[in-house]
């Protein structure tokens, strides 16, 4: 499956027009992590799924074309192995919220 049949996927899964998502360009970014599945092309076909969406939301309520949106690389921290919150466990988190009755 390449990135544009992942966004045409998704956009097709929330019942958007297939030939719309053929509008979605992707800039390769240098230095990306590689990855044995495919996570960055899954991600950037979520996200361009919602741009799509948004914009033709946007073009419905003013009655105009859909507008060419750019969306920066979300790949912030792609390069950790650990997400960028610290994690407690669901367990913890309840007992230190009953503990003080």
């Amino acid at each position: 499956m390449t990135t544009d049949d992942f966004t045409t996927a998704a956009w097709s899964a929330l019942g958007g027009d297939p030939a719309a998502a053929t509008a979605v360009e992707y800039r390769e970014v240098p230095g990306a992590l590689a990855s044995p599945l495919p996570v960055r092309q899954l991600a950037r076909a979520t996200v361009a799924a919602c741009s799509l969406a948004a914009a033709e939301l946007l073009a419905e309520r003013n009655g105009t074309e859909a507008l060419a949106m750019g969306v920066p690389p979300a790949g912030g921290w792609g390069g950790s192995t650990r997400a960028p919150w610290p994690r407690r466990s669901p367990a913890s988190a309840s007992c230190a919220s009953t503990a003080g009755r």
